[in-house]
């Protein structure tokens, strides 16, 4: 059981990225993959390596004063990715640094066998070299990359007037020092120093995990990481509710079929099927997601799709009996829904605690904008209840001037369940 810790919410005890949470695409497809055997048991990948630094990083218990921090490999690669260190340390033959220089050989005019013969010169001499120094390690090339490429993140930021989409390009690592131990069989140790980039937005948007719950679900699938993927995701939705003082969050059938890699299936109802299977795997193994329920009979009129899964948080507390937690699936959904309604028709109200206060006021005030709200209780009232309503019926109307859902639970027959 993870210890409490100030300031982190109850079964959480690291702060990771929330840019990864909704650039997985980008991330994934930041190392090129490369599979390969280790004593013939199983394939693996260096997407896996990344995203164990990452989480490594976020775990980190030691940074000295300059903001490195010591990469302790058997630590990182037993606890954090599930394999033996061996990997980690295995020469590629085409490292990033190699195809940099590659590449400057060609724009200066070489080609075929002497071209070939320059680059292994140059490689002959970084190896040699007293100053420089060669990385071609599964590590060292994905620290190298770290270094050199930048990822490519997708942003979304909204004022009173406009909503902006900005692509940046943004490095990871800023320094990287390497200390081989000539006295120790050539023992290397390796500390990274990360950018400004990476510690400002950990300090500026992030999402709370459990660590060990996150290693165990990277650990899981010896050569995919979409088991890990579909719990960032599903923690940074928690999030969100936590931030707005919701309690559920609708999600993109389409976009949560990406995440968990099962764009390979054709029929919806086999996507559905198996999200489900991986999304109990991850409450199983994460104690702090034993409150999520997930409903997938809500169909938006927007969607393409027969599914658009909502997600419900805290909501094993509020089990009681069938109709009871009906009617708390109702509320909550139908205050999501009206939050993301008042965000679009008052923009202007900008920051997090205002929106807030405002929220609230508006919730109270039934009268003000009730087409509007009918309409939300509508869209609520068909995800829950199942049921096709106009936005004018009295039972509509009257759940969103009283609360009450008397009315809507006669409609669907479960006041005959109540004694």
């Amino acid at each position: 059981m993870t210890m409490a810790i100030k300031g982190f919410p109850k079964g959480t005890d690291i702060r990771t990225h929330r840019f990864l949470a909704y650039n997985l695409d980008q991330v994934n497809s930041f190392l090129p993959r490369i599979y390969f055997e280790s004593n013939g048991l199983h394939q693996y990948n260096r997407e896996k390596i990344l995203k164990g630094l990452l989480l490594y990083l976020a775990k980190a218990e030691t940074i000295d004063i300059w903001n490195f921090i010591e990469i302790d490999t058997k630590k990182l690669s037993q606890e954090f990715i599930g394999v033996d260190v061996s990997n980690l340390h295995r020469n590629l033959e085409e490292p990033y640094q190699k195809k940099e220089i590659r590449l400057r050989l060609e724009e200066s005019g070489l080609k075929g066998a002497k071209l070939e013969q320059e680059l292994e010169a140059r490689i002959r001499e970084l190896k040699e070299s007293k100053t420089e120094y060669y990385f071609e390690s599964v590590l060292e090339d994905i620290l190298y990359r770290m270094q050199s490429v930048p990822l490519k993140l997708k942003m979304k930021s909204v004022d009173a007037n406009s909503t902006t989409y900005d692509t940046e390009n943004n490095l990871l690592i800023k320094n990287i020092r390497v200390s081989v131990d000539n006295s120790r069989k050539g023992k290397i140790r390796y500390f990274i120093r990360p950018t400004n980039f990476y510690f400002d937005s950990l300090n500026r948007s992030w999402v709370f995990q459990n660590s060990e719950s996150a290693r165990k679900l990277l650990k899981k699938n010896k050569n995919d990481t979409r088991l890990y993927d579909l719990y960032t995701f599903i923690v940074s939705l928690k999030e969100d509710c936590r931030k707005k003082n919701l309690a559920c969050q609708p999600a993109n059938f389409d976009f949560l079929c990406n995440i968990a890699s099962v764009t390979e299936y054709k029929a919806e109802k086999r996507k559905k099927n198996k999200l489900i299977e991986m999304l109990k795997v991850i409450v199983e193994t994460s104690e702090h997601l034993d409150d999520m329920i997930v409903n997938w009979d809500y169909k938006s009129e927007e969607s393409n799709y027969r599914y658009q899964p909502i997600f419900y948080f805290d909501a094993r507390k509020h089990q009681g009996n069938y109709v009871e937690q009906k009617e708390w699936f109702l509320e909550k959904t139908y205050t999501t829904f009206l939050f993301y309604l008042f965000e679009d028709h008052y923009p202007d109200v900008l920051t997090l605690e205002s929106r807030r206060q405002g929220f609230q006021q508006w919730l109270s005030d039934t009268r003000t904008d009730l087409p509007h709200k009918c309409e939300v209780a509508k869209k609520a009232v068909k995800c829950v209840y199942d049921l096709d309503l106009e936005a004018t019926d009295p039972a509509i109307v009257s759940y969103v001037e009283t609360g009450n859902p008397y009315k809507l639970n006669v409609k669907a027959g479960y006041h005959k369940m109540v004694s």
